[in-house]
């Protein structure tokens, strides 16, 4: 009988283990394809680097108390020069023919950008990606170490930057990160000051906006060497198209590139937003000018004004 009772509560234990271990995987599976899901586009492998895209730089925005026009102008500047040095064409709001008008219709909420406005702007410009960043928040930090009257406190001010990028055709959204400055040492008095909102000099501030501009300029390029140039038809008719692009893209008579038709919205969490198209036909570039390319339709019907233009897959 005791026996019995031994091996019933050893069959018991298996099938627990057993359960368990099925549970387990299950749950690590579920959490891998639903990061898989969040971030597939890290997978992707760089495409179009021989090409120029256009890429639009929104406005530094501010969500906290501490603002100076310095800061705009450093991390403007730093962001754009390490996406010049790397084949970018940079577009950003007040230059380049972008109305600060667009810009306020692409961020109607500083919560999130408008997927829809941004795939019309793009077909406009020609862009490929957007990048959003701003000036996310000001901490102050307090450390203390020592017992006693050997009790020491130290206190620091860390400065966070966000970054989004979206890809221009769709309006949706591939990057999201949080930058933050090295911890700063500050005088007790400053460290008061900046708990009441109040701006006060950070030291070597300077050298820390610089250090930070390369950091996400560097990830913004990591992101957007995965992304496709993209260019949009501006006109066409039964026998040719003209898209977006100019001499500056990297295009020349002769090559051939497909149509997708990107028309469909769908409803995301964070709003609406277009999704890829379906390739609809094939052009071949028949001449290449400064603010346009044209060409003519190897195979394919009912290419419209916005449809994508892309190399394809194949």
């Amino acid at each position: 009988m005791q026996k019995k009772y031994i091996l019933r509560w050893q069959s018991l234990f298996i099938l627990f283990s057993f359960m368990s271990a099925f549970f387990l995987a299950g749950c690590q599976a579920y959490s891998i394809f639903s990061d898989r899901a969040v971030e597939d586009y890290r997978d992707w492998k760089d495409t179009d680097t021989d090409l120029v895209k256009r890429v639009l730089i929104g406005s530094l925005e501010v969500k906290t108390f501490y603002s100076a026009p310095e800061i705009n102008t450093k991390i403007t500047h730093a962001l754009i020069g390490k996406l010049s040095q790397k084949r970018y064409e940079v577009f950003s709001v007040g230059h380049n023919g972008i109305p600060q008008e667009v810009w306020q219709s692409l961020t109607p909420s500083q919560q999130k950008t408008d997927s829809i406005a941004l795939a019309t702007v793009a077909r406009q410009y020609g862009l490929t990606a957007f990048v959003r960043y701003g000036f996310d928040d000001v901490r102050t930090i307090s450390k203390s170490s020592g017992v006693l009257w050997f009790r020491k406190v130290k206190y620091l001010a860390e400065v966070q930057f966000f970054v989004e990028v979206y890809d221009a055709e769709t309006g949706t959204k591939l990057f999201d990160e949080i930058f933050m400055f090295d911890q700063t040492l500050l005088g007790r008095d400053d460290y008061e000051e900046l708990q009441n909102e109040k701006i006060v000099e950070i030291p070597n501030f300077d050298k820390l906006i610089q250090k930070l501009g390369s950091q996400m300029g560097s990830a913004i390029v990591k992101t957007l060497n995965k992304v496709y140039w993209k260019g949009y038809v501006s006109s066409a008719t039964d026998s040719t198209v003209v898209f977006t692009g100019g001499a500056k893209s990297g295009f020349s008579a002769g090559k051939k590139l497909g149509v997708y038709a990107t028309r469909k919205s769908a409803v995301g969490k964070s709003g609406f937003y277009y999704r890829p198209g379906d390739l609809i036909g094939e052009i071949q570039i028949t001449a290449v000018f400064p603010d346009r390319i044209e060409a003519k339709i190897l195979s394919g019907k009912d290419i419209q004004i916005g449809d994508t233009v892309r190399r394809t897959s194949k």
